[in-house]
This record gives C-alpha cells, sequence and structure tokens, in this order.
C-alpha cells in the first residue's frame, strides 16, 4: 500500500511539473514591451514672435512634450515665448548656439528630468538664400535616464521668393524649381550631419522635424523616407489626417485644404501624430503645431 502512494504522489509531482513547464512555456512574451520607452515631441514654427505670447505658452504648457523643437524663433519670439517657458520650466534645457551674431532660430528644448544632454550643434542651411538667417539646422544628441540615446534634428526648409534679391524677375516656375532643388540639398545636409554624428557617437534612433517648406510629393521628401525616416502623419498607429494644411492666415481658425509642409521624421516606432488645431494656436502663429509621441527600443 506504502509502495502505491509513494508511486502516486511520484507522478502527481511529474505532472504539476509538466503542467507548470508547459505554462511557462506558452505564457505571452511581454518582453518586447518592456524594451519600449516613450517619448513625446513638439514641432513648432512661432512665426517670428508676431502672435500672442500668452497663446503660445498655453500651448507649449498644455502639451508639455519632453522635446520641442521650434523654427523662426527671432529674438522677439525668444523674448515673448522662450524665455518665459524657461523660467517657467526649469527642468527644460535649450539647445541654443550662436550663429554669427544671431541666436538659432531653430532651438531645441528638452525635458533634463527625461534626458540627458551628450553633445549638440548648429549650422546655416547651405542651400538658401545667403542673406536670410532663419534658415537653420540644429541637433542635439540627448541619452534618456534609462540609458537609450536619440539624435533630435531641427530645421527651417528654404524658401525661393521674388523679394530676394537676384530672384526679382524669376518667374512662378522659376521660383518653384529653385526652391525644390533647395530642398534637397537641405535633406543631403540634415543626412550628413546625422553621418557625423554616427561617426563620432554611433548609431541611434533619429527624430528630424521642422516647417520644412516642402510636402509629400516632394522628391526632398522621399530622399527622407529612402533614407529610412518616415512621416508620423503617415506612419503612426493613430493619426491625423483631415487634409487640411499645416499653415494658415493668422488669427485664422481653419487651414485651407491641402498637404501638411510641417512634419516629424522618425526612424523608429511612431504611436501617435496629431496636427494641434485650437483657437490658442491661432492666436499665437501661421502654423498648427505638430505633436508626436514615439517609442525608443532599449539597447538600440
Amino acid at each position: 500500500m506504502k509502495r502505491i502512494v509513494s508511486l502516486l504522489l511520484t507522478l502527481c509531482l511529474l505532472v504539476s511539473s509538466a503542467v507548470y513547464l508547459f505554462s511557462c512555456q506558452w505564457q505571452p512574451d511581454n518582453s518586447a514591451e518592456e524594451k519600449n520607452e516613450q517619448f513625446s515631441i513638439l514641432t513648432w514654427n512661432v512665426y517670428l514672435g508676431n502672435g500672442s505670447g500668452d497663446a503660445v505658452l498655453s500651448v507649449l504648457n498644455e502639451k508639455s512634450a519632453d522635446i520641442i523643437q521650434l523654427q523662426e524663433a527671432s529674438p522677439v519670439a525668444y523674448t515673448k515665448y522662450v524665455l518665459p517657458f524657461l523660467e517657467e520650466h526649469p527642468e527644460y534645457f535649450i539647445l541654443n548656439k550662436v550663429i554669427g551674431n544671431e541666436n538659432l532660430r531653430t532651438p531645441i528644448l528638452f525635458n533634463t528630468e527625461k534626458f540627458d544632454y551628450i553633445d549638440g550643434g548648429a549650422e546655416m542651411l547651405t542651400d538658401a538664400h545667403a542673406l536670410t538667417v532663419m534658415k537653420t539646422l540644429g541637433w542635439v544628441l540627448i541619452e534618456s535616464k534609462e540609458g537609450n540615446r536619440l539624435l533630435c534634428v531641427n530645421f527651417h526648409g528654404s524658401k525661393c521668393l521674388n523679394k530676394y534679391a537676384g530672384y526679382e524677375n524669376y518667374s512662378a516656375e522659376q521660383l518653384a524649381e529653385t526652391e525644390e532643388l533647395w530642398h534637397q540639398g537641405n535633406v543631403r545636409q540634415i543626412l550628413s550631419t546625422i553621418s557625423l554624428v554616427f561617426e563620432t557617437y554611433g548609431e541611434c534612433p533619429v527624430i528630424i522635424t521642422g516647417d520644412c517648406n516642402f510636402n509629400s510629393i516632394s522628391h526632398a521628401y522621399e530622399m527622407l523616407e529612402k533614407a529610412g525616416y518616415l512621416d508620423a502623419e503617415t506612419h503612426a498607429v493613430v493619426n491625423q489626417q483631415d487634409g487640411m494644411k499645416s499653415q494658415h492666415k493668422m488669427g485664422i481658425i481653419h487651414s485651407d485644404e491641402g498637404l501638411t509642409i510641417d512634419h516629424v521624421f522618425y526612424s523608429g516606432a511612431m504611436n501617435t501624430h496629431e496636427i494641434i488645431r485650437s483657437e490658442s494656436v491661432y492666436k499665437g502663429s501661421d502654423h498648427c503645431p505638430v505633436f508626436v509621441t514615439a517609442e525608443i527600443k532599449k539597447g538600440e
């Protein structure tokens, strides 16, 4: 009898062990989710500081993005928006390299409670009208508290207009052709800058934002996508595609129908994309900000 009981106990132990091993083998693998670190980024052309300072600050405060990348940040914009925001939020670091005698018109701000600064730089866009100070490129390499690196690039794409010296007599077609060539040069410069950072620090995920001044049917846009940087507007899991432009006349509540020129390109996974349309936005600038949430895989 004792022998039978012993055999039954042994059999029960074997069965329970098998069940445990089977359950371990087939339980869902959540390790991929645990490897992803979330961050948010907001990009906005702030229209030289011509809009309402309170309106711009209300948008920046409401979204509380981990990374904020601005374009057309003139001295007036620094006074009305940038410096007051930094005074209210001392946890933010600003990459504001001086180019010549001018503050960087494409500054990058990031939350130091989430990221640490590694390196950063700024330069004029080489394919642009020589007399403009607006067409700049800024970049910052940061590392999260989790130890994941991210390269942020921010630029303001070139424009070619009759008001520019030397282009007064250009036709609309000539202006467009010149602008398209400049945009391709802008993208080549961005890709070259990324390569130089990679040579020094190694590769990592890259996010590129800006008032690009080109849309999704341009060759410059295609160049970025071929290089592996996809537009959040079309590749985020949840995205806003309302068929409206991202620029508008100051104070007018609705943008015109058309393609957007304010983009967030990323080499990783993007969760949400939003073109912010609100009364504060329309009072603050002639562009709508773009807000994106994305992920960094640990170890990338």
